[in-house]
């Protein structure tokens, strides 16, 4: 339970105490993240993680919700895309 206001890390909206919310601590191979996150993009983050959107078919890497599969570059894996729908480079390549 959160003693003060924080905001999400994700869309800037105010958890106050006694607000539900998301504790996300992570490892990773930059370092560790810490973030709390509003229940609305905690639920997003959970879809993602599942791989799944929180409005598609269910189908496993359905980004758009149209049962479409995520970008890829050939290999059947995801390509991370930028905002600007551009390929972002993995740490491999």
């Amino acid at each position: 339970m959160v003693r003060r206001t924080h905001h999400c890390r994700r869309c800037d909206a105010a958890i106050d105490p006694g607000d539900v919310y998301a504790a996300v601590d992570v490892l990773d191979a930059d370092g560790r993240i810490r973030a709390l996150l509003c229940r609305s993009c905690g639920a997003a983050l959970r879809a993602f993680v599942e791989g799944r959107d929180r409005e598609d078919d269910g189908t496993p890497g359905d980004s758009d919700g149209a049962g479409t599969p995520c970008a890829s570059d050939g290999d059947g894996e995801a390509t991370p895309r930028g905002p600007d729908d551009s390929p972002v480079a993995g740490r491999d390549g």
